[in-house]
This record gives structure tokens, C-alpha cells and sequence, in this order.
């Protein structure tokens, strides 16, 4: 005759054994099921961007060519390459004033 606390056991045993098998088919299906329907509401919301900058461009009379072709002057091209050449440079070296030293007590 078996003890009291084989059949208990053996139970609860089965069910941890099914819900980790379980959690272990379902998991990864709604992980990839929910990867799958954000990159379609992100292609969508996209989309409807691109629509819109469309639209609000052809308003505005603005078109491709004029908008990845930017309008800048010979002394605005200036200033950021001066801009970009002074931030590769070396730092320049600061002097630093002695600081003198306390009194020892004697």
C-alpha cells in the first residue's frame, strides 16, 4: 500500500507538468503572434505619416526634388564646417593657479 502523500503529490505533479508544457507551446506563439501585429501597426502609422507629410506638402506646393534638395547659403556651409573642425580639435590647455599648500601644525 502506497503512503498517504503519494496520490496528493502525484497530482499536483500532473498539473505543474501540463501548465509548464502549456506556457511552454503558448508562449512563444502569442510573443511572435504580438512581435508580428506591432510591425504592422508600425508600417501602418508609417504609412499614414507618409500620406500625410505628402498631402501637406503638395499644400504647401513644396515638391520632392525641393525637399531633399535644402536651400543653404555659402556662409551658413561655412560656419558648420568651422563649427565641425574647432569640435575635432584638441582642447586647449588651461592653466591652473597653484593652490598653496596648508600650514602644518608643528
Amino acid at each position: 500500500m502506497a503512503p498517504s502523500w503519494v496520490i496528493p503529490v502525484a497530482s499536483l505533479s500532473c498539473i505543474c507538468g501540463i501548465a509548464f508544457i502549456f506556457v511552454w507551446w503558448w508562449f512563444p506563439r502569442m510573443w511572435k503572434k504580438g512581435t508580428h501585429e506591432e510591425f504592422e501597426l508600425a508600417a501602418r502609422e508609417r504609412a499614414e505619416r507618409e500620406r500625410y507629410m505628402r498631402q501637406r506638402n503638395l499644400e504647401a506646393g513644396i515638391t520632392p526634388e525641393e525637399k531633399e534638395a535644402p536651400t543653404t547659403s555659402a556662409q551658413e556651409k561655412e560656419t558648420a564646417t568651422v563649427s565641425t573642425q574647432d569640435k575635432d580639435a584638441p582642447p586647449a590647455p588651461t592653466h591652473q593657479a597653484q593652490i598653496p599648500s596648508a600650514p602644518t601644525p608643528e
